[in-house]
């Protein structure tokens, strides 16, 4: 009787739109779940009650009747066996109720369980004979979605290639076939923006044209299709400036929103799509109107959009891109300051907002700091903004994503490190520039070493919270090497599971470290080192940070010294930025002419150094000279004047950003000149390290006092060049671990496959790898040693046990060569294997050759053996160079080439 008169009303509401009937349908359905306990009618019930409250948060976009129907519809499958028929119209409607509520969370989470759900209603679909096109198109999308969320290309591409599969499974008449295609031609619009492949922007436009054939003209569903085809046309302006695409997209947008009913939910996405085609158009046409269209649309959004909804950090951002626009072409300097005023006020409310996607906050907070910069009234301002910007980078490069995407996130943001420490230079915040160095370079490095944090403080005072994320530390770490190798090995089912499992303990992890913050004592708790923290790195030798962006004209140095709580400041005004960025061209034509260990002659590398293309290019000595004369020098005499510089026994460490991160600062001088005192090595030890931080905890790392040796050499690597030079390298060790009574082990050729090596390496503290190199830019921990059976990974080496490494010694090729795009984030070899466990590491910026490999090793280990102490390996590794440079004496690149690589990173 109940369930007939709800069903009554909901008719009357379905035909009319009247929102009385459909309040009346609630509340007979309400009281008919209260009165029937009977498993069989209480589901059926729920799922009318269900139904119902999701008709009114269409109407309403009230989030609690969207949180409430999941709720009813859970409970009612609970009461459905999964082998009945009927279950699968409980799952469809509790799939599409999630993606519903991720429309205003943006909660990773709702998108997890729609997928998952949508995944059971296919199943459920083949099981009983259903349909699957609408399920299988609801699965898309919301693949879709995820990837609009966490950004990872996979999830966009499998989107697609489901969405594809729909629109073959809906006949040319089926009533869902426009639904299908609609969502089809928006993924093909978000692959156009991934890979601008401006085929992707046409298909899109033909499957809209094509949806909007089928609707009648005053269909209600029209609005959001011709909003997709909008944006459309607005991109193929962008990629071709064919101003009848602008016209197209500004006439479908007015069409679109003029179709939806006032207090639709949909008018405010609308509304501020609208205004950034007007906005787009003032910056071709600069006619002021434009202009005042886009904010007045723009704003009216921003009103429409309810306090805590995902939407309006995206509205609140694009007024600031408004105002940013209008600030650009103001005619007089009060119109000027205003719009400036207004941009940065409202990029401040968008980074600010507790709701949203993290990524759309990321770059309101950039933009509010990025903008404050240029007016004196605000610039106090861009100190907040780079804050909050920091504050929100570890959301963006999350633990829960792959390293390979982590990387390709950190890749946009790259250069704000030293352009927010530059900021902070120029208003004389010389500690808040340390600590956004620290913060924004090495993020993904950063991150993995958290998870392998000891929490001795913890499990003193709260042990089972530290068990706790201990274990899913461990787990996330398994998890997150298991996913960079998944695709070949698992069916796409098992990798969502496999990508779920390891995103939910990602947000377990935080939730954990967010109740550990909670606690007396712990408010800091695995937070990024403050400066009075970060000094420790330079107790007990100095530490230069460099930086230069191209903000500034001239490079910077920051130098921390002993016993000092403050900065000492140098501006480089005599190095200008295009200079260093000569010099940095220079410095990759050598790396990536010399990418491989090889026995070439002199003048044949040397040859293989000439650019292609007529890149002007400075000999590797001008580098060296320049380094010296305009950077290193005048460092050094700023130093001397607060700290006893002792030649060649003071230690130094290099901490390098930008640019200066390919330049051999360890090597700079001006080698045409004999006599001593013109050149680095005269001077000091020179080593580098990614962070301050992974200096600290490099030196804070206990290891045994007696040394064991690894040590690895192949000389015949299948596809690689032989080094016959690799035997007498590890004939030398050998007969000095001999001698100093160090135990060591030795794997050449056939003997050092991978299983062989990762068997070995755990009861390791000294590891020499004489072989073949390779790196990876785009995932670093697939950057590789090349064995005799094959390729052994970074990542492979990062899972091992590694208590007790100490030192490696990467006789290998480029093993410390930068990628240019990920310039502060140290992705090679030599940085890996740092973070890794090896507290000191000697490494290559470009290859040796094969001959001087047994010659520096000698000198090295002689030394090292000597102290059975791998704290001196700088100064072990600066002995060897000097003695291999008396073979080396000219002043030409063939001569230069042979020495400069070598680089000490660590204590």
């Amino acid at each position: 009787m109940l369930y007939s008169l709800g069903a009554a009303y909901m008719a009357k509401f379905q035909a009319y739109a009247y929102e009385h009937e459909l309040g009346q349908a609630i509340v007979v359905y309400e009281e008919a779940v209260q009165l029937t306990p009977d498993k069989a009618e209480r589901a059926q019930y729920l799922f009318a009650l269900a139904s119902a409250l999701e008709s009114r948060s269409e109407m309403t976009g009230n989030i609690s009747d969207i949180e409430t129907t999941i709720t009813l519809l859970s409970e009612a499958l609970e009461l459905i066996p999964k082998d009945q028929p009927e279950r699968y119209q409980y799952v469809h409607k509790l799939g599409h109720v999630y993606h519903s509520c991720f429309d205003h969370t943006h909660d990773l989470s709702h998108i997890e369980k729609c997928i998952l759900t949508f995944q059971e209603a296919v199943e459920l679909c083949g099981v009983h004979n259903i349909d699957a096109s609408v399920d299988v198109s609801h699965l898309g999308d919301a693949y879709r979605h995820r990837f609009l969320l966490l950004g990872e290309i996979a999830d966009l591409k499998y989107a697609v290639e489901l969405l594809e599969k729909a629109k073959q499974l809906c006949s040319q008449h089926d009533h869902d076939r426009p639904t299908v295609l609609m969502r089809l031609g928006t993924a093909y619009a978000a692959l156009f923006e991934q890979e601008r492949n401006v085929r992707d922007l046409h298909k899109t436009i033909e499957t809209f044209k094509e949806v909007i054939a089928l609707m009648p003209a005053e269909h209600l569903d029209r609005s959001p299709l011709l909003n997709n085809l909008g944006a459309a046309y607005l991109a193929l302006f962008i990629e071709t400036e064919d101003t009848q695409y602008m016209d197209l997209a500004i006439e479908t947008y007015k069409v679109s929103l003029s179709l939806l009913p006032e207090g639709h939910s949909n008018r405010r996405g609308q509304l501020s799509n609208l205004g950034n085609v007007y906005s787009t158009r003032f910056m071709h046409q600069h006619e002021l109107s434009d202009n005042d269209a886009a904010i007045a649309h723009i704003k009216l959004a921003v009103d429409l959009t309810p306090e805590g909804h995902s939407f309006l950090p995206v509205a609140l951002a694009n007024l600031g891109n408004a105002y940013l626009r209008r600030y650009v072409f103001a005619n007089d300097q009060a119109a000027e300051t205003q719009s400036l005023q207004q941009a940065v006020s409202y990029f401040r409310q968008a980074a600010c907002c507790g709701c949203g996607t993290s990524s759309v906050r990321l770059l309101a907070s950039f933009r509010w700091a990025d903008q404050a910069k240029r007016s004196k009234t605000l610039e106090h301002e861009c100190i907040d903004g780079y804050n909050h910007f920091f504050t929100l980078l570890p959301e963006v490069v999350w633990l829960g994503k792959t390293v390979a995407q982590q990387h390709k996130d950190i890749a946009i943001w790259n250069e704000v490190a030293p352009q927010a420490a530059a900021a902070a230079i120029r208003l004389g915040k010389y500690s808040k520039a340390i600590e956004w160095l620290e913060q924004g370079r090495s993020v993904t490095w950063n991150q993995l070493l958290q998870l392998r944090s000891p929490y001795d403080d913890l499990a003193n005072a709260y042990p089972l919270l530290s068990d706790e994320l201990k274990s899913v530390s461990q787990q996330l770490e398994m998890l997150g090497h298991d996913r960079e190798h998944e695709h070949a090995a698992h069916h796409h089912d098992a990798l969502e599971e496999i990508s779920q499992l390891h995103r939910k303990l990602a947000a377990r992890r935080d939730a954990v470290v967010k109740e550990i913050r909670t606690l007396p004592s712990f408010e800091n708790f695995l937070q990024l080192k403050p400066f009075r923290e970060l000094l420790e790195a330079a107790k007990e030798s100095p530490i230069v940070l460099l930086v230069a962006h191209q903000d500034g004209c001239h490079a910077d140095a920051l130098i921390l010294i002993p016993n000092h709580d403050s900065v000492i400041h140098m501006h480089l005004e005599d190095l200008s930025i295009k200079e260093l960025q000569g010099m940095q061209k220079s410095m990759l034509g050598y790396m990536g002419g010399h990418s491989q260990r090889s026995g070439l002659s002199d003048a044949e590398r040397a040859a293989k150094m000439i650019p292609t293309g007529g890149v002007p290019m400075y000999s590797l000595h001008d580098v060296l000279s320049k380094l010296w004369t305009k950077l290193v020098s005048p460092i050094l005499k700023k130093l001397s004047s607060t700290f006893p510089v002792r030649k060649a026994k003071t230690h130094l460490w290099w901490c390098v950003t930008g640019v200066l991160s390919f330049l051999p600062l360890h090597a700079a001088g001006d080698y045409s000149i004999t006599e001593p005192g013109h050149k680095i090595s005269d001077y000091v030890v020179s080593s580098y390290t990614p962070t301050l931080t992974a200096l600290i905890k490099a030196r804070q790392k206990v290891v045994e006092a007696a040394p064991t040796i690894l040590a690895i050499c192949e000389t015949h690597a299948k596809g690689y060049p032989t080094l016959p030079g690799v035997i007498e390298e590890q004939k030398a060790i050998e007969d000095l671990a001999v001698k100093a009574q160090v135990y060591s082990c030795y794997l050449q050729d056939s003997e050092g496959t991978k299983t062989n090596v990762l068997d070995k390496l755990p009861t390791a503290s000294w590891l020499h790898m004489a072989c073949h190199g390779v790196q990876d830019s785009e995932n670093p921990l697939n950057s590789a040693f090349i064995l005799h059976d094959g390729t052994l990974q970074l990542s492979q080496i990062i899972q091992q046990n590694l208590g007790q490494a100490d030192f490696a010694f990467l006789s290998a090729c480029q093993t410390a060569a930068g990628d240019l795009k990920l310039s502060d984030q140290a992705v090679h070899l030599a940085a890996g294997m740092l973070f890794a466990g090896f507290r000191t590491v000697i490494a290559t910026m470009w290859s040796i050759k094969d001959e001087d490999g047994p010659e520096v090793a000698r000198d090295v280990y002689a030394h090292l053996l000597d102290s059975k102490d791998s704290t001196q390996a700088g100064y072990a590794l600066h002995k060897a160079v000097q003695n291999l440079r008396k073979k080396y004496t000219g002043t030409k690149d063939e001569d230069l080439l042979a020495w400069v690589p070598f680089i000490h990173i660590g204590c």
